[in-house]
């Protein structure tokens, strides 16, 4: 079969598979669809249940694997579902928001010195972790649905790079299975399999570039090119913890790493050296 209708066959699995999940839900909002002449709307109003949970990253995958709408995965999944099903013809497409001013905002706060109430520099340390962490966002026609918070709202981040939106949850798909793989040849084969549809994605090139780093002997070539894609806080305290690497701290207040070591340690860490490391088990920050 052609490379081309292979990866679209695969697509239509997973649209087949997610409708049949989402059966009951989608085959329940018809009435209520045809309310509406907007899809964006609808969206809005649509019941989503949602109420925030705080889990672990393992428990986050399987939800996406399990299609769980406790997950933002399966929200994102059934809000393309039920657009496409009601209002065929307008255009869903899925973006990944990466960057935004903000960071450079909270970050120039965080490195003034004369900010120093701890309360405050904890509050801006965790304001800079929620923005650097990319997530999806489901764009309809002129608005976009915010699947992690259930929000609908103006286009935000037009600047970002749209996608097809089966390929972008294929990709989630595949990168949450891969991530809960332990043989690392496997889990890079399934992120290079991932990468044949979206090659652009950061969550495919970030997670690609960490599992080759388990591979090499020498990771720093592997941090630099981390650092050209997309620095984060979150990434950065990942390859210290995995690997002892100080040097590419430098740029984050020590408030920053404190917050990722509470929130992710206990998914993070492993046998490590002592390189760099003081009495509370956090990298010296200068």
């Amino acid at each position: 079969m052609d490379d081309v209708l292979l990866l679209q066959s695969s697509l239509d699995l997973l649209k087949n598979q997610a409708r049949c999940v989402f059966w009951d839900q989608i085959s329940g909002a018809r009435n209520m669809a045809l309310e509406f002449d907007n899809p964006a709307d609808f969206i809005r109003e649509y019941s989503w249940n949602f109420s925030p949970i705080d889990i672990g990253l393992e428990e986050l995958r399987r939800f996406n694997i399990m299609f769980d709408l406790r997950g933002s995965f399966a929200r994102a999944v059934l809000a393309v579902l039920l657009v496409e099903t009601y209002f065929f013809g307008n255009e869903v497409k899925i973006i990944e928001v990466l960057k935004k001013k903000e960071i450079v905002d909270v970050l120039e706060k965080l490195n003034d010195k004369d900010i120093t109430d701890l309360e405050t520099r904890m509050n801006l340390a965790n304001r800079l972790i929620e923005l650097e962490d990319y997530r999806i966002v489901v764009v309809i026609n002129d608005q976009q649905f915010d699947p992690l918070s259930c929000c609908v709202s103006d286009i935000k981040y037009s600047d970002n790079k749209s996608y097809d939106p089966w390929a972008v949850l294929k990709v989630c798909q595949i990168v949450d299975m891969a991530l809960r793989t332990e043989d690392l040849e496997e889990r890079l084969d399934c992120l290079n399999s991932a990468g044949l549809y979206c090659p652009d994605l950061m969550m495919v090139k970030e997670n690609s570039l960490i599992t080759s780093a388990f591979l090499e002997d020498d990771v720093h070539d592997i941090v630099r090119s981390l650092k050209n894609v997309r620095p984060t806080a979150k990434l950065f305290y990942k390859m210290w913890i995995e690997f002892g690497a100080t040097d590419i701290l430098a740029k984050y207040p020590r408030e920053v790493f404190i917050l990722l070591d509470k929130k992710y340690s206990k998914s993070f860490k492993r046998e490590i050296n002592s390189i760099g490391i003081i009495g509370d088990g956090l990298p010296r920050i200068h």
